[in-house]
């Protein structure tokens, strides 16, 4: 069963909140265009956007499809070491790393120490093969002494490879890190280091250190902005609430009380072929809807055109984060107790006439010609739709209303 929705409404100089109560429609709109600037935002992980930029800069040297495959196996390690229960277990997983990491450097053409870098300090879950190795924040002194003590550990390298590794990833660490800081200020992204590295010891990359990290910052925040659009591309929808009586809700979307509000009973809609699969609960979260990295590879390096939206393979990767993502508020909104019906913006799906309105209220504040006009088109209704007039309770910050039939 689902409980009655309201719509609150407005007059405006179209008036089509009047034309869609009269003809029973209701309006849907994208998501991108609503008061929440976070509204429908898929969240991203600005290490995974970089990330994908490397694989995509490996995609040069060897065919998408073969950094794709790469990638998968090189970043999904992490997985692996949810079954770690012996030191056994550690040294197989660690096999596994350099045998993949080894391969990256015969068939994709990047470089070993690039890898190692990216392996060693991505990801906290790293702890467990390389106990020694902290994520954090490192000085210049403990990183070098971090990066020496991790590579001696390694019993997949030989000898004579070691001193040429560690050189490599120490190189020109104390400026790299003055760069960082003095870039800190300046942008709202701050890519890591190593993914730096990453990407400016790549073969094609022939840019300066600055100038890389320059590069994978704008690179974030441009990916950010595509994904950010997705859902407003994709969906549009309505909204509805379980609440007549919020005083924020009718002054922000009723004009100071001057519209009105719908109550719609779509229990009367099961059987019918009304899309009720599309109706669904806003969940209020503290965290975001997050693009997994896949996702955001196979975007990257297939060069999917955000503006070509019909692209079936942006579809299929994003629909359900969008859908996710449209569904999902801060916790700050959780006083509207909001519903909506998402629809894409592709599909065959036609609502039609949506006749389930059941109650009609109006705001405490309305204009008495804009009252005589909702109550002409209320009884004009078949079967007529009662009217309710609101207003403040003398006795509690809450509003009331009463039948005006």
């Amino acid at each position: 069963m689902y409980p009655f929705l309201y719509k609150y409404c407005k007059f405006s100089k179209d008036n089509y909140d009047l034309k869609n109560f009269q003809n029973d429609f209701l309006y849907f709109n994208s998501p991108t265009g609503y008061n929440d600037p976070y509204e429908g935002v898929i969240a991203a992980s600005v290490v995974d956007m970089v990330e994908a930029f490397f694989v995509a800069h490996i995609a040069k040297s060897c065919s998408v499809d073969e950094a794709i495959a790469f990638a998968e196996k090189f970043f999904s390690l992490p997985r692996a070491l949810e079954s770690i229960e012996t030191a056994q277990d550690i040294q197989s997983v660690r096999k596994r790393l350099f045998d993949v990491m080894y391969e990256a450097v015969q068939h994709v053409e990047t470089n070993f120490a690039v890898l190692v870098s990216i392996q060693l300090f991505r990801d906290d879950t790293y702890l467990t093969l390389f106990p020694q190795i902290s994520n954090a924040s490192l000085t210049i002194e403990k990183y070098e002494a971090v990066v020496r003590d991790a590579i001696s550990r390694m019993e997949d390298l030989f000898e004579f490879e070691k001193p040429k590794l560690i050189a490599l990833l120490t190189e020109n660490y104390a400026e790299k890190h003055r760069i960082v800081n003095s870039l800190r200020e300046k942008t709202s992204v701050i890519v890591p280091i190593y993914l730096v590295d990453a990407i400016n010891n790549t073969p094609f990359r022939r840019a300066s250190y600055e100038e890389t990290l320059i590069n994978c910052n704008d690179v974030a925040l441009e990916m950010f902005e595509v994904i950010r659009q997705l859902p407003g591309k994709l969906f549009k929808t309505t909204c509805l609430s379980e609440n007549p009586k919020s005083i924020l809700m009718w002054s922000h979307y009723a004009s100071q009380h001057t519209g009105f509000c719908i109550e719609y009973d779509f229990n009367q809609a099961i059987g019918t072929d009304f899309p009720l699969d599309r109706l669904a609960k806003v969940i209020y979260s503290d965290e975001m809807p997050m693009l997994d990295l896949h996702s955001m590879i196979q975007i990257v390096c297939k060069r999917i055109d955000p503006e070509y939206i019909k692209d079936p393979a942006i579809t299929q990767l994003t629909g359900e984060t969008c859908i996710e993502a449209i569904l999902t508020k801060n916790s700050a909104w959780k006083y509207e107790e909001e519903w909506r019906i998402v629809l894409d913006n592709f599909s065959n799906v036609q609502l039609g006439k949506i006749p389930f309105a059941t109650k009609i209220i109006l705001g405490m504040n309305i204009d008495e010609k804009n009252k005589e006009e909702l109550l002409r088109i209320a009884h004009e209704k078949e079967p007529p739709i009662p009217v309710y007039q609101a207003f403040l309770r003398p006795d509690k910050y809450e509003i009331g209303y009463y039948p005006l039939d």
